[in-house]
């Protein structure tokens, strides 16, 4: 058998050690253990060194991607700001596609479908809105969804469905400003269904949540101007249609179109005139074709009775909103920018 030897020095004293041996073969190396437990120590020194460097190195990537996703949000929310509106939702929506894990998903998705309110598409705010309560059925902005999604239907004249998600604001007694805010749109929805009193009844509510207030204020006078103004001077359209049945032209006149009846009248009487004189002269088939005439006339007029009936009941109505929206004027109680919620850090939130 066949071996080497090695001079090692270990703390100023020289070991004289085999460094291998052929034993059956194979080379087997002998250290002291001294030896080893020093070489064993670097190692683990160095292992340790390389493993806080990559953790060190770990947490300035995030950090540093941390700070250029918030600079993507805050140039999505500077268009915002400006009134681009579509440039934001297209930060917005490049943002989501970017992080589809991130915290602020639904104060991303609100902006989106803000930024489609403003553009008065009401389609999408919808369908936004929608999704957005569903993917975040928990999140603290959906008192703020439902408000914006009743006024979007309330603009689109659903009114049942603008109702239903404005109740829910005012019966889950949510933020103050927020219920009333809901109380004063759920109050339109009743005034554009020609609801006077249960309109009249709701504007009063509003007072209930802001008794001094600006909003109250304004609700209560509109209140006012529209008991004042009923009821309206309406005309019921089965009564023209039935006065035109019986005296041609008499239901145009009920519903306040003299003119178009006296010449409804005056053609009328023409029919009649020009068919008794055919049937005096015997002339039986300018009979007929008189008389067809007559009728087709006649059964016209009826229809046109009631159909005035209807548009003279329509310009009333939509003369008392008209007024009603000119007396609000000027004046913008809703509120649709968000409050400073603890979902986004600040800065992300700054203009």
């Amino acid at each position: 058998m066949r071996s080497a030897t090695l001079l090692v020095t270990l703390n100023n004293k020289r070991f004289t050690c085999p460094l291998w041996s052929h034993f059956e073969g194979r080379r087997t190396p002998k250290l002291p253990f001294s030896a080893f437990k020093t070489r064993f120590f670097n190692r683990s020194v160095r292992f340790s060194m390389f493993f806080l460097l990559f953790i060190l190195m770990a947490i300035i990537c995030q950090q540093a991607q941390a700070e250029q996703d918030d600079s993507y949000l805050r140039f999505a929310e500077h268009l915002f700001n400006l009134g681009n509106y579509e440039s934001s939702i297209l930060e917005h929506k490049r943002f989501l596609f970017d992080h589809t894990d991130t915290d602020v998903d639904d104060f991303v998705r609100y902006r989106i479908a803000q930024g489609y309110f403003y553009q008065e598409n009401s389609v999408k705010v919808q369908q936004m809105f929608e999704e957005l309560m569903k993917t975040n059925p928990d999140s603290p902005l959906n008192p703020y969804v439902q408000l914006m999604l009743g006024k979007s239907y309330l603009d689109a004249g659903e009114y049942t469905s603008a109702r239903s998600n404005l109740s829910k604001i005012i019966h889950a007694d949510a933020d103050v400003q927020l219920s009333a805010q809901a109380q004063y749109l759920k109050s339109w929805c009743y005034i554009h269904e020609w609801n006077w009193l249960k309109g009249i009844a709701e504007f009063r509510k509003v007072s209930r949540f802001q008794p001094d207030t600006s909003l109250s204020t304004v609700s209560n006078h509109l209140a006012d101007t529209t008991l004042a103004k009923i009821p309206l001077p309406l005309k019921s359209p089965d009564s023209a249609l039935w006065l035109s049945t019986l005296f041609p032209g008499i239901g145009q006149i009920y519903a306040g179109q003299h003119r178009n009846g006296l010449i409804s009248a005056a053609v009328s009487a023409t029919f009649i005139y020009l068919a008794a004189d055919a049937s005096r002269d015997e002339r039986y088939v300018d009979v007929v074709g008189i008389s067809l005439l007559g009728l087709w006339h006649y059964w016209r007029d009826r229809s046109s009775a009631k159909g005035l009936a209807v548009e003279h009941n329509r310009k009333l109505a939509m003369n008392l909103i008209y007024e009603l929206k000119q007396k609000s004027a000027g004046f913008k109680p809703l509120n649709f920018e968000l409050p400073e919620i603890e979902i986004i850090a600040p800065a992300s939130l700054a203009p």
